[in-house]
């Protein structure tokens, strides 16, 4: 009986260390296929980055771009080959209230004869989405559109003018999506435009004065997360906030049931001034497929 109660004490024991052991090699492929990931969705939005300094570059170094040169200028980037999460480019002009007529009769002797800015309500300063390529589909509803007016929008087009830098906005719903359809989580990117602004002048009041627009990126997260994990499978339970705390109002991308299994694992990511948390739990696809050696052949 003695020997017989050993075996068993042994047996529970090589059980615990077979689970324990799986736990642990599915926890560590589990944690770099995550942050492969997680580096792919990050890189894609950094690459859209480097698209606005581009699109920047090209404003700064002339003293006006026709329509017809951005048109050009948006198709040998080949964006949607290059970048295919991004839904449009667009090149977006400020003006006080004093200049918003002359810029509407200017823009609808062009050849466009209904624009106008939209809302419609009086204010000091307006923008205009005046350049946005493709310029064709859902993207000609947001012809006029002026994102200023808008509190999220506004707030990135702000910080964007404040630091100089690729600046993100919260999650928006976009005047491309028609009003009776469901909207996907929606982002814009924006780069700010200056005239005169001298490198050893970097100040915010500085940067405010020479302030003449921007230019932004508009995209979906589903569709950069989609593509950047086209050739991944168990990451059924990724989920990606706005902000560092896992607040449902904040959820950018993922369903709404909670993460479920003891190996869920975190990344936080800053992206043109905004910080993401990313979450993730292995499904039972990934843990099957590296789960070689199941521990109950060993009980």
């Amino acid at each position: 009986m003695g020997f017989f109660l050993v075996g068993i004490l042994i047996t529970l024991n090589q059980y615990r260390l077979a689970v324990s052991g799986a736990e642990s090699k599915i926890e560590s492929r589990f944690q770099i296929t995550f942050h492969d990931k997680t580096d792919a969705v990050t890189a894609e939005i950094k690459a859209y980055e480097q698209v606005l300094l581009a699109t920047q570059g090209l404003f700064e170094a002339s003293e006006a771009v026709s329509r017809q040169e951005f048109r050009l200028f948006f198709e040998r980037l080949k964006m949607q080959e290059n970048y295919p999460g991004i839904l449009g480019l667009g090149y977006v002009p400020v003006m006080t209230a004093g200049q918003k007529k002359h810029h509407e009769q200017s823009v609808r002797a062009s050849g466009f004869p209904d624009y106008a800015i939209y809302p419609a309500y009086e204010r000091e300063r307006y923008s205009s989405i005046l350049y946005l390529e493709p310029f064709e589909g859902s993207n000609l509803r947001a012809f006029g559109y002026d994102m200023f007016s808008e509190s999220v929008r506004r707030a990135a087009m702000q910080r964007a003018i404040d630091t100089g830098r690729p600046s993100m906005s919260s999650k928006v719903l976009l005047v491309q999506d028609a009003p009776d359809k469901p909207s996907t989580v929606g982002l814009l990117m924006y780069q700010a435009l200056y005239h005169g602004l001298t490198v050893n002048d970097p100040s915010e009041v500085s940067r405010r004065e020479a302030h003449t627009g921007w230019v932004y990126t508009v995209f979906r997260l589903d569709d950069v997360i989609r593509h950047a994990l086209k050739d991944s499978s168990g990451l059924s339970q990724l989920k990606v906030f706005d902000g560092e705390h896992p607040d449902p109002q904040s959820l950018l991308y993922g369903n709404g049931a909670d993460l479920y299994g003891d190996m869920i694992v975190r990344e936080t990511v800053e992206l043109a001034g905004k910080t993401w948390l990313f979450m993730a739990a292995p499904d039972n696809f990934f843990i099957n497929q590296y789960q070689q050696n199941n521990p109950y052949w060993t009980l």
